[in-house]
């Protein structure tokens, strides 16, 4: 994995030495010097509890703790149209260790259970004419993790209208993914003949498609709507064969079973008001439905409280609850004689709040006097569902310019 991430890094670079000098080649073509726009790093812990691993079929650790890093670069140029291209680069990298995992093969570190990692790079470009309104875009992204790889691209276009009262925006994306097929150590096969599946290195596709339509507009100076809608569709391997799934009618175990498709509707609705130079109200609302059962209602709440020109303050609440979908059952609540089965706690029915804090300096003169530091951010998110789970998450925001 290391040797792998060397070798992209130093890809990366060298794309952006090449863009970031201007030079002339023998065909008389002349490279645009990109300009540096800001860079980002962004820092996390992610801590979690709960009894409900679907691991070991609806009952067991679900201790999760995740430590998270990205870096995100941006650069531009103005070209002879003098439509504004922008350039971001995101290397992101995740280490995290899973108690529930370990329970896919308790004998062996064969899972996420260790110690594992994420690996996640992309590239976006996007062109913007501030005279017509229009602006294009396109993105590629690449993620490796312990059971999965994962391919993504996306398109999208803006048009702006109304004297920039109001914005349209349609973004295409598609996520073709391999899963390996890492199944509980009971249910694997032997030279003995004896379990339902074969060993590890089996691999079969998880396709994602999706598609996002967002209406902004301006009301006034001080009230701003967006409504967005994101279809979604996936199809392939869409059952986790490492959750264990067990019966009431029979004492054998069973991996989950779910359909090979799964279509979503999210619909969603986002409101902010600003009362003031001290206060920004941001409001947002989403319904969700599939075509697997589960419906779900979201609906968060943000403060920006401005203490000082530099000094701001944003507290945050956030309401979740869903119904279950129509093929999940507690442990030993399946019948055999059902097509599709599931322990998942993610899939039952529950309500979570998320109570939240974030506070962000950016003075005039930079961070600390550090002229191109421009700002630090730092945010705090304590997390609690119905079905005894719960987590905590502290993420550090450093902006350059």
């Amino acid at each position: 994995m290391k040797k792998i991430n060397l070798i992209i890094l130093f890809v990366l670079f060298k794309i952006l030495s090449a863009f970031s000098q201007s030079e002339e080649d023998n065909t008389g073509f002349k490279l645009k010097k990109l300009k540096f726009e800001e860079a980002t790093l962004v820092s996390s812990y992610y801590t979690q509890n709960g009894n409900h691993s679907a691991v070991t079929g609806g009952i067991g650790t679900e201790k999760l703790n995740d430590s998270s890093n990205s870096f995100d670069l941006f650069f531009s140029h103005k070209d002879k149209k003098n439509r504004i291209h922008k350039i971001g680069i995101e290397l992101g990298f995740d280490t995290y260790s899973s108690a529930s995992s370990n329970n896919i093969d308790p004998s062996t570190r064969s899972s996420a259970s260790g110690n594992d990692q994420r690996f996640y790079p992309s590239i976006s470009w996007n062109r913007s004419n501030e005279k017509t309104g229009n602006s294009l875009g396109a993105n590629i992204s690449f993620s490796k993790e312990w059971d999965y790889t994962s391919f993504g691209s996306s398109i999208n276009y803006g048009k702006s209208f109304n004297k920039k009262q109001t914005d349209v925006n349609v973004k295409a994306s598609v996520f073709l993914d391999q899963w390996e097929l890492i199944y509980p150590i009971e249910l694997r096969s032997s030279s003995s003949g004896q379990g339902q599946f074969r060993q590890r290195n089996i691999s079969k596709p998880r396709n994602t498609f999706d598609l996002t339509l967002a209406l902004s507009h301006i009301v006034n100076k001080r009230f701003q709507l967006a409504l967005i809608f994101e279809p979604n569709l996936q199809k392939g391997q869409l059952s986790t064969p490492y959750h264990r799934v067990y019966f009431k009618d029979t004492a054998k175990v069973f991996i989950e079973n779910l359909p090979s498709t799964r279509m979503k509707l999210p619909l969603g609705f986002r409101a902010n008001y600003f009362f003031g130079d001290h206060l920004v109200a941001r409001t947002f609302y989403r319904f969700y439905k599939d075509d697997w059962g589960l419906k779900a209602n979201t609906m968060e709440l943000e403060l920006a409280i401005k203490l000082s020109p530099f000094l701001t303050l944003t507290p945050s609440y956030r309401y979740y609850q869903q119904s279950a979908i129509d093929d999940f059952a507690e442990y030993k609540e399946h019948s055999i004689k059902e097509e599709f089965y599931s322990s998942d706690y993610d899939l039952s029915s529950f309500t979570s709040q998320g109570f939240g804090l974030g506070i962000k300096w950016k003075p005039l003169d930079g961070v600390w006097g550090v002229k191109h530091w421009d700002q630090i951010e730092m945010r705090y998110l304590h997390y609690d569902r119905s079905t005894d789970l719960s987590s905590d998450i502290v993420s550090l925001l450093f902006n350059f310019k």
